[in-house]
């Protein structure tokens, strides 16, 4: 009973902290179609596509612990969705991508680590599996190329997008050659990257934890 009323808290919290970025996420969108009435900013119906995605997207994390019983830590639960709330209404409802490269960049690197956690806590922080009973390499394998598989699952998503829609999400129009495929093939390597640093540190927080166990 103990742990249930524990598991009960948790899932309490998960959903209050989602309503939370639920209620930034309508307070945005509200926002920006008052801006965008005033046409003070170029307005765009596919930002509201963008902004559809947002509002389901942020529940995932909630339907993950409710039905596979994932526990993740809170700080953890309040990044990701942060995290969300900062790839896609700020960089693409608010079109930030379109002001600066650097901050797709930057979002693509946190993507990559984001991802490699996620695997890390669905997988291995689960009751089924005994991270302690994984060796080192096969969890750094595991989380690492998943979140490579996600990074290249995006670009292929960007990719249709591209073709369906008429959009230049791959920054391709006007380019020819080599140049046409950097900003593809840099989102990979800052994909890349963030998975790399976030694979790193598990294995090196698995390492102490498995010293002070033997201690």
């Amino acid at each position: 009973m103990k742990k249930y009323n524990e598991w009960n808290d948790l899932t309490k919290k998960y959903f209050w902290i989602t309503i939370a970025y639920a209620i930034i996420g309508v307070l945005n969108v509200i926002a920006f179609a008052v801006v965008s009435s005033l046409n003070l900013v170029e307005m765009s119906k596919l930002s509201y596509l963008f902004w559809v995605v947002y509002m389901v997207a942020i529940f995932v994390p909630l339907l993950f612990a409710i039905f596979l019983k994932t526990k993740f830590d809170l700080w953890f639960y309040i990044t990701f969705e942060l995290y969300l709330a900062l790839a896609i209404l700020v960089g693409s409802l608010w079109r930030l991508y379109h002001i600066t490269d650097g901050y797709d960049k930057f979002v693509h690197v946190v993507f990559g680590a984001m991802i490699a956690w996620i695997a890390y806590y669905v997988f291995f922080k689960s009751e089924n599996i005994k991270e302690n009973k994984c060796s080192l390499f096969f969890i750094f394998i595991f989380i690492f190329s998943f979140s490579m598989m996600s990074g290249a699952v995006w670009e292929m998503f960007e990719f249709a997008c591209d073709g369906v829609l008429g959009i230049d999400a791959q920054v391709t129009q006007g380019f020819v050659g080599r140049e046409a495929i950097m900003n593809t093939m840099f989102d990979i390597i800052c994909d890349f990257s963030g998975g790399l640093f976030a694979s790193i540190v598990v294995v090196i927080m698995n390492i102490l934890k498995r010293k002070k166990q033997v201690d």
